[in-house]
């Protein structure tokens, strides 16, 4: 008796591994994409970045109305903007502030005036707001700045 269910046993687990290898299979090849739904959305960013700048000019990232539990996005955005514009200047704030996570970068993102842009760099600014409706961030403005 004992010997039996120990047999029955073996094979429930073996077709269960099985069962349990072909289904996850199944997910990896359609209906994970993961990677590159995450790829997608920086490639959308880095359009706009690129669109917003000036040549051999810096962009200024203005978060507005930007809630604070969301500061994960906007650090998301400046680290990916300063990466895709090097090496023109990205700011988001005065120089002598330090950003290292988005809730400094929220805290600290003062726009500092057209003069002082154009002074360090900078000839475009965008402005970047939460989308309530779908809970993303989206850029409701650029602007360049005259001469």
């Amino acid at each position: 008796m004992s010997r039996e269910i120990l047999k029955w046993s073996v094979r429930i687990l073996v077709l269960t591994s099985v069962g349990l290898c072909i289904g996850f299979d199944f997910i990896r090849l359609f209906e994970s994409n993961e990677p590159s739904h995450l790829a997608k959305t920086y490639h959308l960013w880095d359009g706009w970045l690129t669109y917003a700048v000036v040549p051999d000019r810096g962009l200024f990232l203005k978060f507005d109305h930007f809630p604070a539990g969301d500061a994960g996005y906007a650090q998301n955005i400046y680290f990916r903007a300063v990466y895709d514009l090097y090496p023109q200047p990205l700011l988001a704030t005065d120089l002598s502030k330090k950003i290292s996570n988005g809730d400094e970068l929220l805290t600290e993102n003062q726009y500092p005036g057209d003069q002082w842009l154009r002074n360090h760099g900078v000839d475009s600014v965008m402005t970047i707001q939460m989308d309530a409706k779908r809970d993303l961030p989206v850029v409701s403005g650029i602007r360049w700045l005259g001469d």
